[in-house]
């Protein structure tokens, strides 16, 4: 068959030869894998012809067929010369196994012609190698640079992979790589090596600049993309050297220098020295500052037929005459003016800005000209890139109407409220496309990008779970959980948690629907199973809690204008308590236990002793056994921008709880809580946000009834103050905590972020607060310490950690530390150190 198709080909050879005398054969397109660009033309006067046939010769692997199928000509058809270019490439992109690829015409006759495709094919690719490469692994490469998708390659082409493994290389700081490529032929496939000779990464050590007399340097290293090298730059990738940026970086400064004033500043050039041997590089900005400009007049002519003045918008923007030349300024001028507008209905208005410098004043005139068009009403609604959340879901937190007015500030106003489900990607999760489809209509693209609302997770904690003030785990504790709030994607919430720590243990379902029946109505239900160990006693062996208990909440949600999206909730549960001291043996309980007896709490206090039947009373007070039926009613708002990261709004609460008791239980009291988080950004939205944090809560037990240890308040630790342990701070017995009726504490934070994916933050905190007035402090004839208020606080700072795993940990310093001159083993210690793991941001 090949020596058919040699003969055959040398026959069209000769051919070509005598074509001065015949005229028959010409080449018409010729191209080869090492310029596939350049395409020669020897003839093209045939498109009056029509094509009788089309054979390819010099095929070995791929059929005639496939190479065919890939011709954009047909025989029978008219020969349109327009298409030559498109046969190579798609040919040549299409298959890519040839290294050379021909086009020859035969004239037949008066009218017609024959193609042949003559085609030399590359070698398969068998295998590739790659040698020397230690900085960046196979596995890496070869997710790149898809080697699978290359059945054949030549030589020309092992350079192209080349320069794209460099690339790979420069987004790792390397730029100083050494390739070298073979093709190991062997028959018909080839090997293709890769010896890589890898050279020192590539960091910028230092950032200078010359020429800036009235901005600092570290003001201006402070604005670049660009950072230099430090001591962790392994978490934020500073000192990465990319060539790309430094573009970027002349625009940063040249901006910042215009929003300073100096219209005219430039960056001339940038010096870049890289040192041979160890490849660190030097940065050198040189900066042309100019003149200082400040604004003369500003104007904002107004269409004669709208009612908003003139001076009602100069005095919504935020530049005045006087003022410094600032480029942002113009810019944050010209969208609040949009705004305004937006408002109105005018979602198209189009800002133009005049800026008139004057050089020999250095001043600056400014006028803002306006285009209104038509107020414009929306016609459609569309939600996109909503793969696993349901429309509905996304379609009820939106504030606009189809056929209504279309205003900007409902348009801000939904965006925020879809944002908030935490259901999209942080940055850039939710947009709107605003599609024009008249002069007074428009149509709505929610563009969403969705980010993963469940998880699986260990979690690893040390000193109190982090949200919960009436955990006492003060040592090491692990768990998992199970959970999503995007369930199905119809919103609803699960969460399957079980913790493990010495000697105790826990177990939560909830499972919850926040808008049942696709209604404003709220459900929820929640079974527990608690095993905590009060074990920081030391007037007592440790006392083992299990308390079982389940509940049902249901609820709606109010929306109005002063009351939008709070929800009114309503709980009923029982549950059932029990304890164990430590001190009694495994047979003694089991017969207390046979002879339903209640299993009694003792002290460690010498027998006798005032303190010891003081504390005797207030253990079989605070830890008696019983079941109680319980009912709450919560009136919460949360307005965040965000669950996770947020960056401003508000969260509230206040819970009302009353407890009942059943059967023979001593257990009843009732209980209130306010609780309020305030958020605000002050740099950016995200690169340092402000939170306020406040609690105030008082319980109080019925005529005759008590209140459960752990429903008291035991304030210190990482859910109310840090820097303190559980309990430190409040009413205290013999040097333990009793608990405390009342309670009041502050959590002030200023949260940044470590890197730019959010995944780290960091945290510092001032904290304050106090838990005051035992309820059985009235009932023991020893005096009980730091029963009145007494405020304490500390300051410290904290990671916060979300990826691989959660990870918090908050260092607190107390500010007012306590000494014990009669004993000091017994003084506050300076500081406390807490560690959990959390997605309690």
């Amino acid at each position: 068959m090949n020596s058919l198709r040699n003969k055959r080909y040398k026959k069209y050879v000769l051919t070509a030869l005598l074509s001065s005398i015949l005229c028959t054969t010409f080449v018409i397109y010729s191209t080869s894998t090492e310029d596939p660009t350049k395409l020669e033309s020897q003839r093209s006067d045939t498109g009056s012809r029509k094509i009788n046939a089309i054979t390819v010769l010099d095929n070995k692997y791929v059929t005639a067929e496939a190479i065919i199928s890939h011709v954009p000509f047909k025989v029978g058809e008219q020969f349109d010369p327009r298409k030559k270019s498109t046969l190579i490439k798609n040919i040549y992109d299409g298959l890519k196994r040839f290294k050379n690829i021909s086009v020859y015409g035969e004239n037949i006759g008066d009218d017609s012609l024959n193609l042949y495709i003559v085609v030399e094919e590359k070698k398969l690719l068998k295998n590739v190698i790659f040698e020397g490469n230690k900085q960046l692994s196979e596995k890496e490469i070869k997710e790149k640079i898809n080697f699978t998708d290359v059945p054949a390659i030549d030589k020309g082409e092992l350079k192209k992979y080349a320069q794209d493994i460099k690339k790979l290389y420069l987004d790792k700081g390397y730029h100083r790589i050494d390739i070298d490529t073979d093709l190991d032929i062997t028959g018909d496939q080839a090997t293709a090596i890769f010896k890589i000779t890898e050279h020192s990464k590539s960091l910028v050590k230092q950032i200078h600049f010359k020429g800036n007399k009235n901005i600092s340097s570290k003001e201006l290293r402070g604005i670049l993309y660009t950072r230099e090298d430090w001591v962790l730059s392994f978490m934020d990738k500073a000192g990465s050297y990319h060539p790309e940026r430094l573009e970027a970086d002349k625009q940063m400064i040249e901006q910042h220098y215009q929003n300073h004033g100096y219209l005219q500043a430039k960056v001339a050039d940038i010096d870049i020295d890289m040192n041979p041997v160890n490849s660190n590089i030097i940065l050198t900005f040189e900066i042309q500052e100019g003149d200082l400009y400040t604004i003369n007049e500003i104007k904002i002519p107004t269409p004669e037929d709208q009612v908003i003045p003139e001076a009602y918008l100069l005095s919504q923007i935020p530049i005045r005459p006087g003022d410094h030349y600032s480029r942002e300024a113009i810019v944050e001028a010209m969208k609040r003016l949009e705004l305004i507008w937006g408002n109105q209905g005018y979602v198209f208005t189009h800002i133009d800005p005049s800026i008139q410098p004057d050089e020999e004043t250095k001043t600056v005139n400014l006028a803002f000209y306006t285009e209104l068009g038509n107020k414009v009403f929306l016609n459609k609604i569309t939600i996109k890139g909503n793969k696993k959340t349901r429309d509905p879901i996304v379609r009820r937190r939106l504030l606009l109407e189809e056929g209504a007015l279309l205003t900007q500030s409902h348009m801000d106003a939904s965006k925020s409220r879809v944002e908030a489900l935490g259901y999209f990607d942080q940055r850039d999760g939710v947009n709107w496309k605003l599609i024009r489809v008249g002069d007074d209509q428009a149509d709505l693209d929610l563009i969403l990008k969705e980010t993963k609302t469940g998880r699986f997770h260990f979690k690893l904690g040390f000193g109190g779970a982090g949200a919960d003030l009436s955990n006492p785990t003060s040592g090491m504790s692990v768990g998992a959980e199970l959970a999503d709030t995007n369930l199905f994607g119809k919103g609803i919430l699960l969460n399957l948690e079980t913790n493990l720590a010495k000697e105790q243990q826990s177990f939560n379902f909830h499972l919850a629907q926040p808008w049942l029946f696709d209604k404003p109505i709220s459900g929820a239900m929640d079974i527990y199973h608690k095993r905590p160990t009060y074990d920081d006693f030391r007037n007592a062996s440790p006392i083992h809690e299990r308390l079982t208990g389940g509940a049902v909440t249901s609820g709606v949600y109010m929306r109005n204008r002063f009351m939008d999206d709070t929800q009114v909730l309503f709980s009923l549960g029982v549950d059932n308590v029990r304890y164990q001291n430590q001190s009694l043996s495994k047979e003694e309980i089991r017969k207390m236990r046979e002879n339903n007896t209640p299993i009694e709490l003792h002290t460690t206090l010498p027998f006798g002793s005032p303190e010891a039947r003081a504390f005797q009373t207030i253990l079989n007070k605070e830890f008696s056994p019983g079941t109680y039926l319980w009912f709450a009613n919560n009136l919460e708002q949360d307005t965040r921008n965000h669950p996770m990261h947020p960056s401003r709004g508000h969260k509230w609460r206040i819970s009302n709880r009353f407890a009942f008791s059943v059967k023979d239980s001593a257990i009843g009291f009732y209980k209130f809580d306010l609780d309020g988080t305030w958020l605000t950004p002050l740099i950016g939205e995200y690169l340092l946000v402000f939170k306020l944090h406040a609690h105030f809560g008082f319980v109080t037990p019925f005529s005759n009834h008590i209140v459960p240890y752990g429903e008291l308040y035991n304030i210190g630790g990482p859910a109310s103050i840090r820097g303190w342990l559980f309990g430190q701070i409040g009413p205290k017995l013999a040097g333990d905590s009793i608990g405390a009726k009342k309670a009041m504490f502050i959590n002030a934070e200023l949260v940044f972020p470590i890197t730019p994916d959010f995944n780290m933050k960091g945290v510092f905190f001032y904290d304050g607060g106090s838990g005051w007035d035992n309820p059985y402090a009235c009932c023991i004839d020893v005096p009980v310490n730091d029963n009145n208020f007494s405020y304490r606080h500390a300051v410290g700072f904290g990671i916060r950690m979300l990826n691989p795993m959660p990870i918090k940990v908050d260092w607190g310093f107390k500010l007012d530390p306590r000494k014990n001159r009669l004993d000091p083993r017994r003084s506050e210690s300076a500081s406390e150190v807490h560690f959990g793991m959390t997605y309690d941001w």
